[in-house]
């Protein structure tokens, strides 16, 4: 099913019911999306004493016609793009026959609405912790125009990567994809979530939702990329839910995008579940990017790993705030928080802030993080040994990065951010 074409230049509940009413909208769904935006009105925009959002202007901006959201078959769209060899060799190795047998469904958001009710219904919410607070997320939750629904049954297991591409081509809009990706107990399955817009010449917003459901003994690598054009303000909220046992490599890309606002929200809820948070940025010019992670243990024998590394060029500036959370009863938890930028620019700068919150009193649980250009006294090892000075820091460019891409799971994405970081890293 298409996207409706509604235009509109203001954000209001009539433009909601619209939506709703256009697409043909099960009453269920139509409530969450009102409820959503009642709570969008009422928050306030976000603030950061770090990053200036004082530019944004959401009532200049008007949404988008299915037309501005590109086909995946469009191929030279994704031309020098990190995902570009991803979709030349996997974009038409599993077919829809292949998906049916398994009984994995992966379609668009309002297909999956129209065909699975009950089962978008169940997983579809709009009054999560996380949401409370963040507006853009509400806006997206009111106003989503797009996105992927993945959900695969118990006990299978997918070699191939599967892939959730969205491409935003308009300038003076907004645009709202939503993810929903449920895999059931015993399930095993990579998704590659790219989300692209052009190089438009006036502002345009994109805000994109995640929410990831893991049944027991789950196995899920996610890798989510974002490379946006110069002038789109992007936000980006991200949760995952584990059950007992289950497994999350969670790996995020940032490397396009004017303003990039990224809150990554991980509940660990049961025992046994663990995950890795693997965050890799390179920002250039006036890029200004922002993460917030949360890793929240509520049960026992818990695990979170996370380590988010950056290098900033010219006069980028970044900001990293995390806490790790360990309520009460989630004893035995053990959590990693590591954040690392490297600056490559005097006029570059990155803050962080990690921090630790614990209510239980048998836990292992560190965090840290390091501000500074490349080591002296490594590059001088590499010179010694007769490696050029420009050659040795693009060296310890490439090891800075590596403990984060060589997780990637799938070589042809690894060997194109690679390739990315060599062209785009500036010494």
């Amino acid at each position: 099913m298409n996207q409706t074409e509604i235009i509109n230049t203001e954000l209001t509940k009539e433009l909601v019911e619209e939506l709703s009413v256009q697409n043909n909208e099960p009453d269920w769904l139509r409530s969450n999306r009102l409820l959503a935006f009642q709570k969008f009105e009422n928050s306030p925009m976000p603030f950061s004493k770090r990053i200036d959002y004082s530019h944004l202007q959401l009532e200049k901006l008007t949404q988008p016609s299915h037309s501005d959201i590109l086909p995946v078959s469009k191929y030279e769209y994704f031309k020098n793009k990190i995902i570009n060899n991803v979709l030349e060799k996997y974009h038409t190795s599993i077919s829809a026959d292949e998906l049916k047998k398994k009984n994995i469904i992966l379609l668009d958001m309002q297909s999956a609405v129209h065909k699975y009710p009950e089962l978008v219904k169940q997983f579809l919410t709009v009054d999560t912790t996380s949401a409370k607070n963040n507006k853009f997320d509400l806006l997206n939750r009111a106003l989503w125009n797009g996105g992927t629904f993945l959900y695969v049954p118990k006990n299978i297991e997918i070699d191939i990567p599967l892939l959730s591409l969205f491409a935003f081509n308009k300038e003076n809009s907004y645009a709202l994809p939503y993810n929903l990706i449920v895999v059931e107990e015993g399930s095993k399955v990579t998704l590659i979530d790219s989300t692209i817009s052009s190089d438009l010449e006036n502002d345009s917003l994109l805000s994109n939702s995640v929410d990831i459901y893991l049944g027991a003994n789950a196995k899920l690598n996610y890798i989510g990329i974002q490379e946006c054009g110069r002038n789109t303000n992007h936000f980006a909220t991200k949760r995952a839910f584990l059950k007992r046992d289950a497994s999350l490599n969670w790996i995020e890309i940032t490397l396009g995008s004017k303003l990039s606002i990224n809150n990554i929200d991980l509940q660990l809820a049961n025992k046994g579940a663990e995950a890795f948070i693997s965050g890799l940025f390179l920002a250039g010019k006036d890029q200004q990017f922002e993460f917030n992670t949360k890793q929240m243990h509520a049960a026992p024998h818990t695990k979170s790993d996370l380590l988010f590394v950056g290098a900033l060029c010219d006069n980028a500036r970044t900001n990293y705030e995390g806490i790790i959370k360990v309520e009460k009863g989630a004893q035995r938890t053990d959590a990693y928080q590591k954040n690392k930028n490297l600056l490559l620019s005097k006029t570059a700068r990155a803050d962080s802030k990690p921090l630790l919150e614990i209510e239980a009193n048998d836990v292992r649980c560190t965090h840290g993080a390091t501000v500074g250009p490349v080591d002296k006294e490594d590059l001088f090892y590499l010179m010694s040994r007769g490696i050029e000075k420009e050659l040795a820091k693009k060296l310890l460019i490439f090891g800075f990065f590596s403990k984060v891409v060589e997780k990637i799971p799938v070589e042809e994405l690894k060997n194109g951010l690679q390739s990315y970081i060599e062209e785009n890293v500036t010494t």
